[in-house]
Formats: structure tokens, C-alpha cells, sequence
């Protein structure tokens, strides 16, 4: 049987994170292709979301073995090349992939057994860098491979915000490495626009692969739309969702709080915002005086942030930097509840209805959520475009996935 083997970093789920979202989306998809197997082979990045507990120690210690040799290597080659970035990204490339090697040998050699078969069509997907080992595999061996990231991650504020010899952190992905990876593939499926153009005009194959929610998570924001269209609507009330743990998303939130703060009295009607995801419990260390009306939840079950997205007033978006919230805009927009976004990560997709974006100014925030406050039956009318938007989003997917078939 024809075979296709999806080697992801996030783990498909329907429950979690934007990145185990869009994998949930990839696997989706590519399930529908006919006269194709599809296999996932999730191998996280960080030993910590491995299950066994032999090699969660024993490729921890790789992982520390490997980024002391790296971060070592990157001061030596430093010394003798004098900073050229050439030999400098070249040398700790090497280094790198002999981690990978080392560390997902069982893996390697069973995609090897795999991919060297003559019989019956390939097709290879893979979202991340670092797997460039199984990439080289495919290259050898004719199998025709498509890139998904989640993000261009040399691109990502995340990275730039890491230590240059951090022991904890894996090494930032340089930019000419990440390109160089993406040209061995047979095509690149970029979630953004704004990707997707970098992509391109570095004379990439690439093509716009939006996102948009399928599947249970489908179900669950039609779910959620069908129990707000028949209930009242508590007014006041808003959520932000999202990581503390991630950079950008962390910088957005604590602009947003650091203006709202002083003039939250000023937002006539606003009862609650409810910020939940992971590491938000502990945004009181950074304002310890935060008003009542702002609830801190942290890492929250899947029935409660159902309930909230029922009961909410509109969602808050404030992302000003890096990637991110892709994901989540359209799934909301989905649910038909109101969103008020930074205008950063509207640039990078076709705006599902719903959403009206804010600019950096607290001044236009002010009369964003003014307006959700003071009008929500307006902005909720407009759930009901969301299925012509979605039916563009997959006339697009239509014309990418017939590029290899």
C-alpha cells in the first residue's frame, strides 16, 4: 500500500496547544488522501514529553552531552575560523545532526528500512529542522518529501531571546540553516502568508496552507457556537488565552496588562478577564497588585475552557511580536465569538469574520473591547459568514494538495 509518514514534534490532538492543533489539522488531512496509508511518527523535541522512562533518561543525557560539545565547539570554531559564520554554522550542523542520529537511532533505521523500499509510492512529511537526518533519507532514497513548520523558527522572537550558551535551551536554528533545510524538500506547506512569501522569494517551492479547524475541534467550536446562539450571553466578560511560557505570547500579555491596569474602570461593563494557559498562574509575580476582575488561571481542563468559551463576552488577542494565535483566531471565529486582535497576527491569514483588530495604541484597544462591551449582538451576526470563509480556506488546500498528487 501507498504510504505516507508524517514525522511531527507536536503530537496530533485535538486537546492542547496551537502546534498540537495544526498537526491534528496536517493529520487530518492528509488521512482524506486516497489510495494513501498515513503513519505519524511523533518524536518530541524535548525529553521531558517522552513516555519511557529509559529513554527519557537516556536521551537526556544525550541532549546534555550534545549541547555542552555544541555550545564548547561554537567558542573553539569561534577562536579558529575568527566569527565566519560559514564554517561556524557548517561545524555546528555536523555536531547537531550527530546528536539527532544518536539519539533517535531506532527510529532512523526503521524510517531507513522504509524509505529504501522500491515498491509502491512514498510520501515523507515533516515540520521541523532538526529531523533534517530523515529528510537526507528520503533525498537518497526518492521519496518525496513536504516541509509543514509550524513557524519559520529561526524567525521566531522565542529565539532570540535564548542565551547564546545555554545548557537548558537547544541551540537557535540560524536562518541559512532552516532555508537549507526547506530546499531539500519537494515542496514547503507554510501556515502564514507572510512565510509563505519569505519562502517564496527565496525561490522556494511553497505554498499558503492555512489553517482552520477540522475534525473534533470542528465539533466542539460548532458545539459551543450552536449552545451560545441559545442562551444569553453574560456581558462583561472576556478570556485570553494563551502560553506565559512562550515569549511572544508572554510580551503580549504583559503589554496588555501593564495598560489596562491603570485604567481598567474606564471599560464601562467589564465584570472578568479570565487568562488562562500554561504558566499564567504566575503572572501575579510580575503584578503583584492585579485587580479582582482579572483572573489568572493557568493550565485549565478541556470542560472548563469550553464553558468559558460559552459564556465569554469576546476573546483578547494581544500579540505584537513573533508567531502565534493562528490557531486559536480561526477556532474562535469558528465558535462565533467576538475577537479583538492585535493587527500583527492578522497580516499573516485571511481574517475569518468575527475578528476586529486593534492597533498598538491603548487608545484603540479601549474602544475595541468598548465596542464588544457595548455591541456584541453586532459582531456575533457575523459567525454566520464563517462557512464561506472556511469553504476559500479549503479551495486553497485543493489546489496545494493537487500539486503532488
Amino acid at each position: 500500500m501507498n504510504k505516507i509518514i508524517f514525522i511531527t514534534h507536536f503530537k496530533p490532538s485535538p486537546i492542547g496547544h496551537g502546534g498540537n492543533h495544526r498537526s491534528y489539522q496536517i493529520f487530518q488531512d492528509f488521512s482524506k488522501i486516497d489510495e494513501y496509508h498515513l503513519e505519524v511518527l511523533y518524536i518530541p523535541l524535548f525529553s521531558h514529553e517522552l513516555t519511557n522512562k529509559k529513554s527519557v533518561f537516556l536521551r537526556k543525557l544525550i541532549n546534555f552531552l550534545f549541547r555542552i560539545l555544541s555550545r564548547f565547539s561554537n567558542i573553539i570554531f569561534s577562536i579558529v575560523f575568527l566569527g565566519n559564520i560559514h564554517y561556524l554554522t557548517k561545524y555546528q550542523k555536523l555536531i547537531d545532526n550527530l546528536g539527532w542520529k544518536i539519539k533517535f537511532f531506532k527510529e532512523i533505521c526503521e524510517f531507513k528500512k522504509w524509505a529504501s523500499k522500491k515498491s509502491n509510492k512514498k510520501i515523507c512529511i515533516i515540520d521541523h529542522p532538526y529531523y533534517e537526518c530523515f529528510l537526507n533519507i528520503c533525498k537518497r532514497n526518492h521519496v518525496f518529501s513536504i516541509a509543514t513548520p509550524h513557524n519559520l523558527e529561526s524567525l521566531d522572537t522565542f529565539n532570540f531571546s535564548q542565551p547564546l550558551y545555554s545548557i537548558k535551551t537547544p541551540p537557535n536554528i540560524q536562518f541559512e540553516v532552516e532555508i537549507s533545510f526547506l530546499s531539500k524538500c519537494n515542496s514547503c506547506f507554510m501556515i502564514s502568508k507572510i512565510e509563505s512569501n519569505i519562502c517564496q522569494g527565496v525561490g522556494l517551492k511553497t505554498f499558503y496552507y492555512p489553517y482552520f479547524p477540522v475534525g473534533e475541534i470542528k465539533n466542539e467550536m460548532e458545539n459551543v457556537k450552536t449552545m451560545r446562539s441559545s442562551q444569553v450571553i453574560q456581558n462583561g466578560i472576556f478570556l485570553l488565552m494563551g502560553s506565559f511560557n512562550h515569549q511572544p505570547t508572554r510580551e503580549g500579555i504583559r503589554w496588555f496588562l501593564e495598560n489596562l491596569i491603570p485604567r481598567i474602570e474606564m471599560l464601562k461593563g467589564l465584570k472578568n478577564i479570565y487568562i488562562a494557559g500554561s504558566g499564567t498562574e504566575n503572572i501575579h509575580k510580575m503584578f503583584p497588585d492585579l485587580p479582582e476582575k482579572i483572573k489568572c488561571l493557568g493550565w485549565i481542563e478541556q470542560k472548563e475552557f469550553l464553558n468559558l468559551l460559552t459564556n465569554c463576552t469576546g476573546i483578547i488577542i494581544p500579540h505584537h511580536q513573533g508567531f502565534g494565535a493562528i490557531t486559536r483566531i480561526s477556532e474562535f471565529a469558528c465558535a462565533g465569538i467576538p475577537i479583538v486582535s492585535s493587527k500583527h497576527p492578522t497580516e499573516a491569514i485571511d481574517i475569518p469574520p468575527g475578528v476586529i483588530f486593534a492597533e498598538n495604541s491603548w487608545n484603540d484597544w479601549e474602544e475595541k473591547l468598548s465596542r464588544i462591551l457595548n455591541n456584541s449582538l453586532e459582531l456575533k451576526s457575523q459567525a454566520k459568514l464563517y462557512h464561506q470563509w472556511e469553504e476559500t480556506q479549503q479551495e486553497k488546500q485543493i489546489e496545494i494538495f493537487s500539486s503532488f498528487k
